[in-house]
């Protein structure tokens, strides 16, 4: 049944959502579905009897010539190029799999903040074999996690390009990134707080004078802290970056050329533009210890980014 309800809504992604439009939707999506049941009862299988109903009341053309949607001149305006269209089970596939992404990188960073911990705590206690040892395991367990990542964030390389989503599917996505837009504050929030406390070890340090060993603790302390903020900055955002690029390039229906081709400039730029915002993000906090401020990157970026993909 979902597969027919994705096909119906892919066949009227391209059409006026008109109250006729969308009544004429219900009554073919009904019909369909009868005739569904209908060969299934017959003994046909699942498979057999979705082709078979496609098949008979799949024919979208027969409808844009009843209620004359398209002209002539509007068809030539639109591009070749047939892009692929998403419906709410890849959406749930891609979700799921983002998580996953931003549950890695953000565990890989934190691994690799605890092995300069590590390192900083041992020399402080005169054992820098153990701390060398510690530091490479845990840098090779974050690069694991870091290549894990890119492994399964490879397989939706493609939302970086243009791609039609339903109508329906759209409607979903807003839902859910409006569920979790108060887990995304709470999770930015705390991630800022954890930065900013996390300098509390080195004005511990300051004010009480306990020597060099004392120090490295403060300054190890400084990093899990530091490390649990990064985590919660990057899962929170890669869930809430993932919903924002589906209903950003996301587009409603198949496009012109011109508007395929002013898509696929913004996302050239933004391929090179966002990784240097993270790149400023992370030397700003760790070389220069502004954590607590450099988060302000983020809302300058997309403010910056509407100069080139207003939509």
């Amino acid at each position: 049944m979902d597969t027919i309800k994705n096909y119906v809504e892919t066949m009227f992604i391209n059409l006026p959502e008109t109250p006729e439009m969308m009544q004429l939707k219900v009554d073919i999506l009904a019909n369909m579905e009868d005739k569904f049941e209908e060969l299934i009862g017959e003994g046909m299988s699942e498979n057999a009897a979705i082709g078979q109903v496609i098949s008979e009341f799949g024919n979208i053309e027969e409808v844009l010539e009843e209620f004359n949607i398209r002209d002539e001149d509007e068809q030539d305006e639109l591009s070749e190029e047939v892009l692929p269209t998403i419906d709410s089970h890849e959406v749930e596939k891609i979700m799921t799999a983002k998580r996953g992404v931003g549950l890695k990188v953000g565990l890989g960073v934190m691994a690799c903040c605890a092995g300069v911990g590590i390192l900083v705590g041992s020399n402080a206690n005169g054992n820098q074999g153990i701390g060398l040892a510690g530091l490479f395991l845990m840098a090779a367990v974050g690069v694991a996690l870091f290549i894990l990542g890119g492994f399964q964030n490879s397989k939706y390389e493609y939302l970086e390009k243009p791609f039609v989503m339903t109508g329906g599917t759209r409607r979903e996505v807003e839902k859910q990134k409006q569920a979790f837009e108060k887990s995304f504050i709470v999770s930015i929030t705390l991630g800022v707080v954890l930065c900013i406390l996390s300098v509390i070890p080195l004005i511990v340090t300051a004010i009480n004078e306990g020597g060099e060993i004392y120090e490295q603790r403060m300054v190890t302390i400084m990093f899990f802290i530091a490390s649990l903020g990064v985590f919660l900055f990057i899962y929170a955002g890669v869930i809430q970056g993932t919903y924002t690029l589906l209903l950003e390039k996301g587009l409603m229906k198949q496009p012109t050329a011109k508007e395929l081709k002013k898509s696929k400039l913004a996302s050239k730029i933004d391929a090179v533009f966002w990784p240097i915002v993270v790149v400023i993000f992370f030397i700003w906090g760790f070389v220069f210890d502004g954590f607590g401020i450099s988060w302000i990157v983020f809302p300058i970026a997309a403010v910056l980014s509407n100069i080139w993909d207003p939509d």
